[in-house]
């Protein structure tokens, strides 16, 4: 199979940025390719002009941290989100998202950048990016670099806001305050390992563990549309509220209706109007039990 018209290895941005400045016809990064073959065998890929290897990149494959903030290259392996401590303290909910991603081998080559770019609905970081605020950073072929927030990225169902030769450089997230900052993800699929995600869910919130209480929270589901919905009726559920099971309840009573309002005609949505509610059990465990004591609760009503 003939993966492209022509491809390309550069060794650098300053050679890429060169390669592509004055190219014509329909230009395609790659790097962990987890995606790519397939895409292309489906029909969800149009086969490119030119094929770009980034793998070989450096700037590209890096965890940083700054004052206010970590940057994440878009080329940086899931493997290696993994294995990096200080950011694993930080984001728990990034952390659990990567480690529930394909296989080991597809870790192994499956990027941050590359999940954003291809903008799956089922793209397991997407979530997570949207309640952490994450702003990507964009090389356009002109070589001109713009900044924008996740949510002015991912546009539809594996549609994007990047035109062509643009290219992902760099995930930017602000740093969480860990002394009021918790963090938790969870996923529901067809399996127990290897799983694309029939539903997934995340949650931030600040809490002020003198008082028990939420101060602040953001909350997003993936695999419901074309993009993560931000579930604004339900953080406001929870805000200012003291962690209690009838707060959990409220909470995970309240998720259905989000389901019902995105897909109200979908064959799906008594499933995951049902999913959606384990999925907040276990979230609001993960958040609190260790906090509170309070135990998730044996089964979710219908």
């Amino acid at each position: 199979m003939t993966l492209a018209r022509d491809i390309a290895s550069p060794a650098s941005l300053k050679e890429l940025s060169h390669l592509i400045s004055n190219r014509d016809g329909r230009i395609l990064f790659v790097c962990g390719a987890t995606d790519f073959i397939i895409d292309l065998k489906i029909g969800h890929l149009s086969k490119p002009d030119l094929a770009v290897d980034i793998s070989r990149l450096p700037e590209l494959s890096f965890i940083e941290s700054d004052t206010d903030c970590f940057r994440i290259g878009a080329a940086t392996s899931f493997t290696r989100i993994l294995q990096d401590a200080v950011l694993g303290r930080h984001f728990n909910c990034l952390v659990k998202a990567v480690e529930v991603i394909g296989s080991v081998q597809i870790r192994n080559r499956g990027t941050i950048g590359g999940n954003i770019a291809t903008a799956s609905p089922c793209g397991d970081t997407l979530p997570v990016l949207w309640c952490l605020d994450a702003e990507v950073s964009i090389l356009g072929k002109d070589g001109q670099l713009r900044k924008a927030p996740i949510d002015e990225v991912i546009l539809g169902d594996r549609q994007t806001c990047l035109g062509n030769g643009d290219l992902i450089t760099e995930v930017k997230i602000p740093k969480l305050n860990n002394g009021s900052h918790l963090s938790a993800f969870q996923k529901v699929g067809r399996r127990g390992v290897m799983t694309i995600s029939k539903l997934n869910l995340c949650a931030v919130v600040k809490y002020d563990e003198s008082s028990n209480r939420i101060d602040a929270a953001r909350v997003a589901a993936g695999s419901i549309g074309g993009i993560p919905l931000r579930l604004t009726s339900a953080e406001q559920i929870l805000e200012r509220r003291r962690v209690d099971r009838e707060l959990i309840r409220d909470f995970v009573d309240h998720l259905p209706v989000m389901i019902d309002q995105a897909i109200p005609g979908r064959i799906s949505r008594p499933y995951k109007r049902h999913a959606i509610k384990g999925l907040g059990e276990d979230v609001m465990h993960d958040l609190f039990a260790e906090k509170t004591g309070l135990q998730r609760e044996d089964a979710v009503p219908a």
